[in-house]
């Protein structure tokens, strides 16, 4: 597995690289998607040739459908959000998080975990999104949650750094369409060497982004509370 963190003009994202005997498994989880999209399917074929690998590691997949009721992604970020005892680094550009989430995060940060949230700011693709994002920092601020804003483009990358080496990285965002109305796939695995070139991706971007601190934040215009407040309303349809 080799890691291919870009920074592209318009675009903040981390990207991989996948081998392995993980690979049918995954395209089998495609094939299921596509199929229910109405996609067709053959029953033969070859799959690629896979290297050899004395050292390859376990994975972990969590694919939701679009039409289950329970998440199997929701579920993976949950359990990692409450096993967590060091550090919590989570990037999302879409961060509306649910009740329990953002419960499991405050909790966290509570019980002497780290926790840094590396979010898009207003150079992004959905700026009403963006606002109802914000409306729910209060509760993360006050509790010292550090939250940072991408500045220098639209930040995409969708990754979740737990302790030492524990990471979740895939398609979702942290919202509830992602969540329950998405197909989604993500990935978590132990892995301490990529989580040093993770850690690295992190600082840099960090390095970009603006600290939202709560003073500033209880400042920001009445229009934008406004906005914000009305586009949460719609938080399942975003």
């Amino acid at each position: 597995m080799q890691p291919t963190d870009q920074t592209e003009i318009f675009r903040l994202d981390c990207e991989i690289q996948i081998d392995q005997a993980i690979v049918p498994t995954l395209m089998g989880v495609f094939l299921r998607h596509w199929l229910y999209a109405g996609g067709r399917a053959s029953a033969g074929g070859d799959l690629p040739p896979l290297p050899a690998c004395a050292s390859a590691q376990r994975m972990l997949i969590a694919a939701s459908d679009a039409d289950s009721k329970v998440s199997p992604v929701d579920t993976l970020i949950w359990s990692s959000l409450q096993a967590a005892q060091q550090r919590i680094w989570i990037a999302s550009p879409y961060f509306i998080l649910d009740h329990n989430t953002r419960r499991a995060l405050i909790q966290a940060q509570r019980r002497g975990v780290e926790v840094q949230i590396l979010t898009t700011s207003k150079r992004n693709d959905k700026p009403l999104v963006y606002y109802a994002v914000r409306e729910q920092y209060r509760d993360l601020l006050t509790t010292g949650v550090a939250i940072y804003e991408y500045q220098p483009s639209m930040m995409h990358a969708k990754v979740m750094l737990v302790d030492k080496d524990w990471i979740h990285l895939g398609s979702a965002n942290f919202d509830p369409r992602s969540f329950f109305h998405n197909d989604e796939l993500n990935l978590a695995w132990f892995d301490p060497d990529f989580a040093s070139t993770l850690e690295q991706f992190f600082r840099e971007a960090l390095a970009r982004s603006d600290r939202i601190e709560c003073s500033t934040w209880r400042k920001r215009p009445w229009w934008q509370k406004l906005v914000g407040q009305f586009v949460l309303l719609l938080r399942w349809q975003l």
